[in-house]
């Protein structure tokens, strides 16, 4: 296959792609005896002008090689990933993970079995997408082996060669093309490699619930994640991860903020629970499982009218965001003022503390934390209007009967 070479001004490709550290590593490969690349995601983000995650470099050298010459230069090289031929060169406070360009020997949908290569265009047939598998050299040069320019060009998503066995050599693949569908805003994924996902589904069952956590993550956090999650619909992946399909898709894109309210608005209640069972953070299952709590029929009634701040009072740190999953959910009506006013509201503190009743005679105890809430309650009650004087007062029968 012919390698395509498309030539940018160095200078452009130096000013923000080669750092420092960057050349070193480059510098580093050629003194083993080999040659540096820029590849992956770094490649494709500056070619689509998107901002930089990661600095990927291959080398047609064997990792080894790499690191002893490395270290004859006093270069500091930090072994994260080693047995898959991995290092990553630190300078100056800059990553750069650095890989012995590879072919596969063996896989198992979950690990593969690595053997060197010098070839950067075998190297690039082992990667999972087109546009993941662009090369830029230290002169600003783009090798790309597989074609993946016309792919980025078309925004399109799809797998080097058969998808199939992308698939077969890693089932988390089915996850990063779904993911890549969200977060690459304005691709598509190609038609016909979608239908090659659903006869793997059962591999996702080997995967380790950490790497499926990761892939998720993004994709509920990707700027086009509606589009993504239509995707999963329309072939039965919500199903397959979640036991359950998604709530159909809704107008309130827009005003989800997080990965957790995105996901939350897709999942029933069966599907959160699938969803928790995942190893997330506990910050993570907190936030999800106070989200999915249904409003009741009361509380969507009072959200609707002039005593809305009642429900939104004792409704907790994610409110706001529970008020729109549940909207999506229930198809309840919440005007816009409305959401605004709930995502603005700040409660004004009760005027009575637990140092006021004490001083009434209340001892510190379950029954001091029982009047504070009985007093918050009265005082939402009465639209914040009543002040310490007329609280105590209300209180007053049940603080005498726990003095007696």
């Amino acid at each position: 296959m012919a390698v395509t070479r498309h030539i940018i001004a160095p200078s452009l490709a130096a000013q923000s792609l080669i750092t420092p550290a960057v050349q070193q590593a480059f510098d580093v490969a050629r003194a083993a005896g080999g040659e540096g690349r820029l590849v992956g995601g770094i490649v494709r983000d500056w070619l689509l002008g998107r901002s930089l995650g990661d600095t990927d470099m291959a080398v047609t050298v064997p990792i080894a090689d790499f690191m002893a010459q490395a270290r004859a230069q006093n270069i500091t090289i930090i072994e994260t990933g080693l047995a898959h031929g991995s290092v990553t060169l630190r300078h100056d406070g800059i990553n750069v993970e650095v890989t012995q360009t590879r072919a596969d020997i063996e896989t198992d949908g979950r690990h593969a079995t690595i053997g060197f290569t010098p070839s950067f265009e075998e190297d690039a047939k082992r990667r999972d997408f087109t546009i993941n598998a662009i090369f830029l050299d230290e002169d600003g040069i783009i090798h790309d082996p597989l074609d993946g320019m016309a792919d980025l060009k078309a925004g399109r998503i799809s797998f080097i060669g058969d998808a199939a066995l992308r698939i077969a050599e890693d089932y988390l693949r089915i996850l990063r093309f779904i993911r890549f569908g969200a977060t690459l805003e304005g691709f598509v994924l190609d038609a016909q490699d979608m239908t090659a996902l659903a006869p793997h589904f059962g591999g996702l069952a080997d995967l380790s619930g950490e790497r499926i956590i990761h892939e998720l993550q993004k994709l509920f956090g990707g700027a086009n994640w509606p589009y993504a999650v239509s995707a999963m619909h329309d072939i039965g992946l919500d199903k397959v991860l979640f036991g359950d399909a998604f709530y159909p898709l809704h107008r309130l894109y827009e005003m989800f903020d997080s990965w957790q309210v995105a996901a939350a608005s897709c999942l029933t209640p069966l599907a959160g629970d699938a969803m928790n069972n995942l190893p997330f953070s506990r910050a993570d299952k907190a936030m999800i499982t106070a989200l999915l709590v249904p409003l009741t029929e009361a509380e969507m009634l009072a959200l609707q009218g002039d005593h809305w701040h009642e429900v939104a009072h004792f409704g907790g740190a994610y409110f706001y965001q529970r008020c729109l999953v549940q909207s999506r959910h229930h198809d309840i009506s919440l005007a816009q003022n409305r959401l605004n006013e709930i995502n603005n509201f700040t409660p004004p503190p009760c005027p009575v503390t637990g140092h006021d009743l004490q001083e009434a005679g209340v001892p510190a105890g379950p029954d001091l934390g029982a009047l504070l809430r009985t007093a918050e309650a009265h005082f939402v009650k009465a639209s914040y209007q009543s002040d310490k004087a007329d609280l105590l007062a209300k209180l007053r029968p049940q603080i005498d009967k726990i003095k007696d």
